[in-house]
Parts: structure tokens; C-alpha cells; sequence
């Protein structure tokens, strides 16, 4: 090495030997020096995008979709580097949790809303059971979406429900896009959830002064013929 810089075998000839060392080691501690710099600035842009995307995901239960990443300034890809360190969870296309998010109540229907994109909002006895409305135990999660909207994937858990909705019909409960409850018992009723988990959705909410008494009459009236047709065909 010291040979290539001098030029010649006889260092006497050149600079003196242990200035060249000296100037060798300057060099390396430089290279070195850079090397830390470059790897400092790579891991703060790292850690950068994992904050920005824990913005996002601490108000949605952990999750964040390729549309929330892009919406923030992030490269979706991200997503996928952090859930290739352990960082975040793939749940399904397009949609990651990450893992930092402490899990709460309700995790399963935020992720079911997701599922949709900004499009989904949960509907039937998820949202009766997320307004605290009546005794449910949901086997599936509905969610309505708008009539042309496309999903790649449906889970056997998570039912869609096409159709159009008012946006005054949509109200946000624990993080989590959910129909109003009037709509939610409304929507209960029409798939066939049990008439007394309906009165008593319809009294709660009432009582909470979620519903008004007049809208709680029509629903009740609704139950009432629902349950006449039912007895009349049997």
C-alpha cells in the first residue's frame, strides 16, 4: 500500500513512513465516519415513515391501508419492508397493522371496515353491539359499501352490503365508521336478527336519546308487522 502511493520501493525516497501511515489512517476514519453517517441517515428515514404511519394507525386500531400511506406522503412499499422486519402485520391485500398498536375491543370490526377502504361502515349487529345497543354476539361482521365498488377479497367472517347510504347516517364510534343506530337496528331487523335483540336495541337507544320517540314508534311498528308476516306464514 505504502509502496502504490510513493511510487517507489525505498520510502527514504518519499515522505516519510510514518506520515503516510498517518494519512492512511485519516482516510479510513473518514470512509468510516461516512459509512456511519450514511447508515444514520438511512435509519432515521425509517424511523421517520414509522412515525408517520403510527399516526395513522394509532386512530384506526392499529391499521393503516396502502391509501392511508399514500395519503400521508408514505410509498405503500414501506409497508411492506416493515412488515418484512417485524414492524407491521400483512392482514389481508392492502391492509397492515402495526404491531406497536396496543390491541383494543372492537380490533375486528375496524379491520372489517378497512376491508373496504375509506368505503366501508359497519352495519347489522357489529353495530349494534359496537353502540352497546343490544345483547349480540355477531358470527359475522356486515359492513355496507357502495353499490359499484369493487374487493378483491371477501372473508367468510366479513358480509357486504351494497348500497347507497346517507352521509347523515354515518356516525364514528370508537375509531370505527358505523351506521347511526337508528339504520343499524334497521338493518338488524331486515336479516332476520332476533325480534327481542331488536325491541331491545330500539328501547336502549331511545332511552339514550339515539333515537327520537317517534322514530322509535316506527321501528317498533316495523318489528310488529315483521313478526306478523313471519307468524302468518307459518
Amino acid at each position: 500500500m505504502l509502496e502504490v502511493l510513493c511510487g517507489y520501493s525505498d520510502l527514504s525516497c518519499c515522505w516519510d513512513g510514518q506520515l503516510i501511515r498517518s494519512l492512511i489512517r485519516t482516510e479510513m476514519a473518514l470512509y468510516a465516519n461516512n459509512v456511519v453517517k450514511e447508515f444514520g441517515n438511512w435509519y432515521t428515514i425509517v424511523m421517520t415513515v414509522l412515525d408517520v404511519l403510527l399516526e395513522v394507525a394509532i386512530q384506526q386500531h392499529g391499521y393503516v391501508t396502502v391509501e392511508d400511506a399514500r395519503r400521508v406522503g408514505v410509498d405503500p412499499q414501506r409497508l411492506r419492508a416493515l412488515a418484512l422486519r417485524g414492524r407491521a402485520e400483512q392482514r389481508e391485500r392492502g391492509l397492515y397493522r402495526i404491531s406497536l398498536v396496543p390491541h383494543r375491543p372492537h380490533d375486528d370490526y375496524a379491520e372489517a371496515v378497512l376491508l373496504a377502504g375509506d368505503h366501508g361502515v359497519l352495519a347489522g349487529e357489529a353495530a349494534l353491539d359496537l353502540w352497546d345497543l343490544a345483547d349480540v354476539n355477531p358470527h359475522r361482521i356486515e359492513v355496507i359499501v357502495p353499490p359499484d365498488l369493487r374487493i378483491r377479497r371477501i372473508r367468510k367472517d366479513v358480509v357486504f352490503l351494497r348500497r347507497d347510504i346517507p352521509r347523515d347516517q354515518i356516525d364514528e364510534v370508537d375509531d370505527i365508521r358505523v351506521v347511526s343506530p337508528s339504520l343499524a337496528i334497521e338493518v338488524a331487523m331486515e336479516n332476520g336478527v332476533d325480534g327481542s335483540l331488536i325491541e331491545q336495541a330500539i328501547t336502549k337507544a331511545n332511552r339514550r336519546e339515539l333515537i327520537g320517540t317517534r322514530r322509535a314508534a316506527r321501528l317498533l311498528a316495523a318489528l310488529d308487522d315483521k313478526e306478523r308476516g313471519l307468524s302468518g306464514r307459518e
